[in-house]
């Protein structure tokens, strides 16, 4: 399969070839329990009719049935698939649907959780590299790494796991130890009565995106997401014609960053 471009400009990342690269191939074969060798991410399944038939034997015989099943909501972003590979002192690396990987920057660090223990390794994120307006309004663009599931996590294979627990193992392991080491190096610049911007005392200044889990809402937090869907109308009045591109959009209240609901 040809490689389709990259809107996101990660060419400019090594990319991964030859014999790394099927041995890496087979290291998330590996963390996924599978047998073959293509790409190892889930794919989207048609919605038919067939999945709403009753939850019975014979339902069970022509599908599985989904009205019993728990759903999330999620924000529908304009982004980029990647699975993202974390080796520990081996590195990390972006997988695309192709199965091909970029080595990220040796300096994108995965801290242990534990103080003093080896950086996080037998892990395999899946989620997507999007572009957004970053919302101090000083610069035009950011890349974040959205995740939406947790395959594997320092080496515990969890596809068998309700999504929400997935998901807090990535944040437990992943993303909290990041968060903890910015959080004290920022702590370090203010002790210092120094700018966190000017000293450059963040860890993750020079990465090539933010690593983030995607919000996911149940079905009763419905209602409270919707209070933050604005009409056409309301956007213009707030930002102007350009915040008027989309029939709705979703304010997200956190982020302050506008996003085109479909």
């Amino acid at each position: 399969m040809a490689a389709s471009p990259d809107p996101l400009m990660l060419a400019s990342l090594p990319k991964v070839t030859d014999i790394e690269l099927r041995g890496l191939q087979r290291e998330c074969i590996r963390l996924m329990r599978l047998e073959d060798d293509k790409f190892p991410g889930s794919q989207p399944v048609s919605f038919e009719r067939r999945h709403l038939a009753p939850e019975d034997e014979e339902a069970s015989r022509r599908g599985v049935s989904l009205l019993k099943q728990e759903f999330y909501a999620a924000e529908k972003t304009d982004g980029v698939r990647y699975m993202l590979l974390i080796l520990g002192e081996r590195g990390a690396f972006m997988v695309d649907r192709n199965f091909e990987m970029r080595r990220l920057p040796a300096a994108m660090r995965f801290p242990s959780r534990k103080p003093g223990a080896p950086p996080v390794d037998n892990t395999l994120l899946d989620g997507e590299l999007v572009e957004d307006a970053d919302p101090d309004g000083k610069s035009s663009q950011r890349l974040r790494y959205l995740a939406y599931d947790a395959c594997c996590v320092c080496g515990a294979c969890c596809m068998a796991e309700p999504l929400t627990h997935r998901l807090m193992r990535a944040r437990r392991e992943v993303l909290a130890p990041r968060y903890a080491l910015a959080a004290a190096a920022a702590a370090a610049a203010e002790e210092a009565d120094d700018s966190w911007a000017a000293s450059g005392t963040s860890p993750f200044a020079e990465d090539p995106f933010t690593v983030e889990l995607k919000d996911m809402f149940s079905v009763p937090q419905l209602p409270h997401i919707f209070t933050h869907v604005h009409s056409r109308e309301r956007m213009v009045a707030a930002h102007g014609e350009e915040g008027g591109k989309f029939l709705f959009t979703f304010q997200d209240p956190l982020r302050n960053s506008p996003s085109p609901l479909p």
